[in-house]
């Protein structure tokens, strides 16, 4: 399905990625582990080339065996869900348009079908329809995450980029973006999860890629690497056996 590389990434001489590697098949979870500033973030915005021409990109990142650099037609079958719930919405556009027009990106229907779509994904939050007049400032970063995670299931992607889904989330709300992803995976998307919370990552991931300063240090699955990495994940706690997996 997805496969990265030898990807490199340079800024100023300096090497923020080095020669990565993984390959992911549909329905699959790589996910990116790592301390801040390690490279995770830099890989995936690199992935989905939306560094800036600053950036030196080297390697090669291949959807069904074409690369993406050469096929850009590719890009509609991969989603992203951004870092920062904060910067990913236009702060001086209601949230309401914002959701239609992806929605119409997705598929052509009459305005008042996109509307009530709109509506029914506010109602699955728990939102109410004035929601759809308030701007993304107005709104907790929780809330924007939760609503990128439902644009992304209606899109329906061959491959998910999913940076940090739940950072802003609070318990309840984490374990529901992961039920969430997981119901993706059942659907066949292949997701690429960047999370510094390991409980999400043993819920979601089949696969593990440990990074350092830029570099691989260790790959494998999720027991292997909180078993044998190098890297102080001694704070672990099992919270993940509390996410309830089922996702009918």
């Amino acid at each position: 399905m997805l496969a990265v590389k030898n990807l490199d990434v340079v800024y100023n001489k300096v090497h923020l990625v080095q020669n990565l590697s993984f390959d992911i098949r549909g329905g699959e979870c790589v996910c990116i582990l790592g301390p801040s500033g390690s490279g995770k973030s830099i890989s995936t915005k690199a992935m989905m080339g939306l560094l800036s021409p600053d950036f030196f990109v080297d390697g090669d990142v291949c959807l069904y065996s074409k690369s993406l650099l050469e096929h850009r037609e590719l890009g509609k079958d991969i989603t992203m869900i951004a870092q920062n719930p904060l910067t990913a919405f236009d702060n001086m556009t209601r949230i309401g348009p914002q959701i239609i027009e992806t929605i119409l990106a997705i598929e052509k229907l009459p305005a008042a079908d996109v509307k009530q779509k709109a509506i029914d994904l506010l109602e699955r939050l728990q939102m109410p329809h004035d929601t759809m007049k308030m701007y993304p400032l107005e709104l907790t970063a929780s809330l924007l995450q939760q609503i990128m995670v439902k644009l992304a299931q209606m899109m329906e992607p061959a491959v998910l980029v999913a940076d940090c889904p739940t950072s802003a989330a609070n318990d309840a709300t984490r374990d529901t973006i992961v039920k969430d992803l997981l119901g993706m995976k059942t659907k066949s998307t292949s997701i690429v999860l960047i999370t510094q919370d390991l409980s999400v990552a043993q819920a979601l991931a089949d696969k593990v890629v440990v990074m350092n300063n830029g570099s691989v240090v260790d790959c494998g699955t999720f027991d292997k690497i909180i078993s044998t990495s190098q890297l102080d994940y001694a704070k672990y706690s099992n919270r993940a056996a509390n996410i309830a997996v089922k996702t009918a």
